[in-house]
């Protein structure tokens, strides 16, 4: 549902945070051109990526620099996603719509968490000001520090001009959480002081899938296909709007596809770009194939640099312990010792590497190097890719139960010719 955004501002004491805006030296290109649609259409929701961000480097400038693979039916995508008349007597109500910034799922995820305090966010906020980490708990304070906005969403937050009490409670609680100083450390340090040392494993399988990985992110051509094919068509329907004319978006953006229905039942946007693409040009979404596997087997890298740090400590402590052993306890454990150490700087070069990987694929997609999180990156990929799969598995159904539809409508139609026949008979033979 499309919400217009009425009403009386927020109060005067909204924090500006004097944010200044990093200075691009490198000139960001022209948007993909379309032409303007007949019709006011839906929005395709989505993060652009800001022009002081842009980079020639990044897969953005290759996608700019590409020629569709698809090619754009304008007319059709105008018939799906325009806005029906109806709309307009809905706007009437559209003071009592509650006002979503914040990407589906981290609303979603993000409301189920606060349920949990059964507390006002006011009471919330209060324990978080007086560090009060013994009322919240090790586990809140860890789901806390997960879901805490990233700058993109506190700079959503700060640029909203509507009513407070439209905000949907997700918002209101990031509002909120952003005007009390230094949030993010307030809560880093409670939860250093609350927690526990994570359990050791065994991670440099894990480092190896998850720079496997990133390395597909940046190479897999399919999936660069697809983006050019989505950034051409959300240009179309954006056309006019704040968030028209973009040369690029946040790859979380793509989970909202399915939030832009489309004028025919049950259809969506990414139904319309899968079905497209398979009609059009079937290794576009070849990188569905290529990735969802592996990142279904791939582990978190912040919670696999926990746990090596926790081992590497426990073997300097068991070595040091070891030095004042007997000769047959140094003798029985000294090889393990060593072979550990060995792991240790081996492992030591994989995180280092991995790390820097990510800063690249950070750079690479445009992305905020200081706050990006490959995890969350890559768990929405993931996400993504699960959705497209969905979408085929729905297209096939549809396509199916239309088949059935048609054939017993051809044989209803038979049998009622036959009946016709068969009374046309026997009135003659009467005769």
């Amino acid at each position: 549902m499309e919400v217009f955004i009425t009403g009386a501002p927020l109060p005067p004491s909204a924090p500006s945070f004097g944010i200044s805006l990093p200075q691009n030296s490198e000139p960001a290109p022209k948007p993909i051109d379309t032409p303007t649609p007949n019709k006011k259409m839906r929005t395709m929701t989505w993060s652009k990526i800001p022009a002081y961000a842009f980079k020639k480097e990044s897969i953005w400038n290759e996608i700019l620099n590409m020629k569709d693979s698809i090619d754009i039916d304008y007319k059709k995508v105008e018939e799906m996603f325009s806005q029906k008349d109806v709309a307009k007597s809905q706007n009437k109500n559209a003071s009592n719509v509650e006002v979503t910034l914040l990407g589906e799922k981290k609303s979603m995820k993000l409301n189920i968490f606060l349920k949990q305090f059964k507390k006002t966010n006011d009471v919330i906020i209060k324990q978080i000001k007086e560090g009060d980490c013994k009322e919240l708990g090790v586990e809140k304070l860890k789901g806390l520090m997960e879901l805490l906005p990233q700058q993109e969403e506190i700079e959503k937050i700060q640029g909203y001009e509507g009513e407070f009490n439209r905000l949907g409670q997700a918002e209101k609680f990031y509002y909120q959480l952003i005007q009390l100083p230094d949030f993010k450390l307030r809560i880093e340090m409670m939860l250093l002081i609350a927690v526990f040392r994570s359990q050791i494993s065994t991670i440099r399988p894990d480092i190896q899938v998850l720079t496997s990985v990133c390395r597909s992110f940046m190479e897999n051509e399919s999936f660069k296909m697809f983006l050019r094919f989505v950034l051409h068509v959300g240009n179309f329907i954006n056309k006019g709007s704040r968030i028209g004319e973009a040369i690029g978006f946040r790859i979380d953006s793509l989970n909202n596809l399915m939030m832009t229905k489309s004028n025919t039942a049950k259809m969506t946007l990414l139904h319309f770009l899968v079905e497209e693409a398979q009609q059009k040009n079937t290794n576009s979404l070849k990188f569905v194939e290529d990735l969802l596997e592996p990142l279904q087997k791939t582990s978190s890298l912040d919670e696999n640099i926990r746990d090596f740090t926790s081992f590497h400590n426990d073997v300097n402590r068991l070595k040091g312990q070891l030095e004042d052993a007997n000769e047959e306890v140094k003798t029985q454990f000294s090889g393990f010792i060593k072979e550990a150490e060995n792991d240790i700087t081996n492992t030591e070069k994989a995180i280092e590497q991995v790390k820097e990987l990510c800063n690249e694929l950070a750079v690479y997609y445009c992305e905020n190097e200081k706050s990006f999180k490959v995890d969350e990156f890559i768990e929405s990929f993931k996400d993504f890719c699960e959705k497209v799969k969905t979408s085929e598995h729905d297209l096939e159904t549809w396509r199916v139960n239309a088949e059935k539809a048609e054939q017993r409508r051809k044989s209803q139609a038979g049998m009622s010719v036959k009946r016709k026949g068969g009374r046309h008979g026997s009135e003659n033979e009467s005769c």
